[in-house]
């Protein structure tokens, strides 16, 4: 049986507060708005996020669109191979953007750049195990659409399958600036000579920040000095470094791992801790797709046995600077079961 998004509630209520949201049955949602309106394909160069809110708020005026594949029926383990997986992402993108762009998904994401950054958490990697079959995924998909693997950087992911992959090895080094926390930090040479991200985060409970996901895995991975970051539930430092226009200038598309989830303590994982929901989530929006994880996450503690944890304060303060929506009426939801 697929999962089921929860019924609305306000923002304040879902971030301030531990009272995370109900799930029961997952169905699926519709391809268009709640007036039968398509939502647009992004378009346009990006600019600056603080000045006029990142591209994909503009593209989405109302409702950020976030699709989750449910696999379980074909992967109950959730451990993918390179080739389902591909299936699982190429359904995903294809709803997300409606399949409207004559070259295909992938055109309408990249939208003609060529240096693509792909970053992975690689944090508890050895025991999910999930990140290879994705990046295998998503270099194939690339591939598909035209991107020599050459031109394709994996961040956080084992050398062995950048080579496998013929993928460019990242870059050494830092450089460039952004303000976080009122002071200067430097970012991941690998983010400045790329002109895409595609954002690979993995769902799990977070001890400093209550949970972890496309937000959290991004701002801290590409950062020479994460460790700075980690106070007040990482608030407002996360949403700070996914703002900078050097990110939010790059970043083109959002991927949470909920293929097996991490569901107490975390972010490393214990194998007692590992739950396998098989779904895989995908949006514009860093905010609206961390916000429907979060409700999945709550959903596998409750299947646990366990309370609905700690509030995600960095999802709050994402929202207030114009980084996506974090509310279930600023959402579309799309919801399809994989089946092979």
């Amino acid at each position: 049986m697929p999962h089921s998004p929860c019924k609305s509630m306000s923002r304040r209520q879902w971030l301030r507060a531990a009272a995370f949201l109900t799930v029961g049955a997952m169905v699926p949602r519709t391809l268009y708005g709640q007036n039968g309106d398509e939502l647009p394909v992004p378009q346009g160069e990006i600019t600056n996020a603080a000045a006029a809110g990142p591209w994909w708020m503009q593209a989405a005026r109302e409702r950020s669109r976030v699709v989750l594949i449910d696999a379980r029926r074909i992967v109950p383990n959730g451990l993918p191979t390179g080739a389902v997986a591909a299936s699982i992402l190429g359904q995903g993108v294809e709803l997300l953007t409606h399949g409207r762009s004559n070259g295909g998904p992938w055109d309408a994401i990249l939208e003609g750049r060529q240096r693509v950054l792909i970053t992975f958490s690689p944090i508890g990697a050895s025991e999910l195990r999930t990140n290879a079959p994705l990046a295998r995924a998503l270099v194939r998909e690339l591939q598909r659409a035209g991107r020599e693997p050459g031109s394709i950087t994996l961040l956080g992911i084992g050398r062995d399958v950048t080579r496998e992959l013929g993928c460019r090895p990242p870059p050494i080094g830092w450089g460039g600036g952004i303000t976080v926390a009122g002071q200067r930090e430097q970012l991941a040479q690998a983010v400045l000579e790329s002109d895409a991200i595609l954002n690979v985060g993995v769902l799990r409970t977070h001890r400093f920040a209550g949970m972890s996901g496309c937000l959290l895995d991004l701002a801290m991975g590409v950062v020479r000095r994460p460790a700075r970051y980690f106070e007040n539930g990482c608030s407002p430092h996360v949403g700070e470094i996914v703002a900078s226009r050097e990110i939010a200038g790059r970043l083109r598309l959002n991927i949470l791992n909920a293929m097996r989830v991490v569901f107490r303590g975390g972010p490393e994982p214990e194998h007692s801790a590992i739950s396998d929901p098989a779904a895989l989530l995908l949006s514009f929006d860093p905010v609206a797709v961390d916000f429907m994880g979060m409700d999945l996450l709550m959903a596998e503690r409750r299947r646990q046995g366990l309370s609905d944890g700690e509030p995600a304060p960095h999802l709050q303060t994402a929202e207030e600077l114009g980084l996506g929506r974090g509310d279930w009426q600023g959402v579309e939801r799309v919801v399809r079961e994989f089946v092979g």
